[in-house]
């Protein structure tokens, strides 16, 4: 998702700060969703969307690909640490 957020800002001639404004959050928010660091919500995405010319739905299907990633790596870390913990 970082890189459709960033690129479409690219492409619409906007600053980080523009977006941020837009969106009224701090331009570090921003930052850090291009760089991966963070993860926009989804009420900040539909806002994305409109502000960037974004389709919603390819925003939407982005965010929660991620979010089932993340949920998946979570509960695969605690399996994991489950069997370790049963083994010593």
């Amino acid at each position: 998702m970082r890189i459709i957020i960033k690129n479409a800002r690219e492409d619409k001639n906007m600053m980080i700060r523009e977006v941020a404004e837009a969106l009224k959050i701090d331009a570090t928010l921003v930052s850090k969703w291009e760089k991966g660091a963070r993860k926009p919500t989804k009420s900040q995405d539909l806002k994305l969307a409109e502000i960037l010319g974004l389709e919603t739905k390819t925003l939407l299907i982005e965010w929660m690909i991620e979010r089932i990633n993340y949920e998946f790596n979570f509960v695969k870390k605690w399996f994991i640490n489950c069997i370790v913990s049963q083994h010593y």
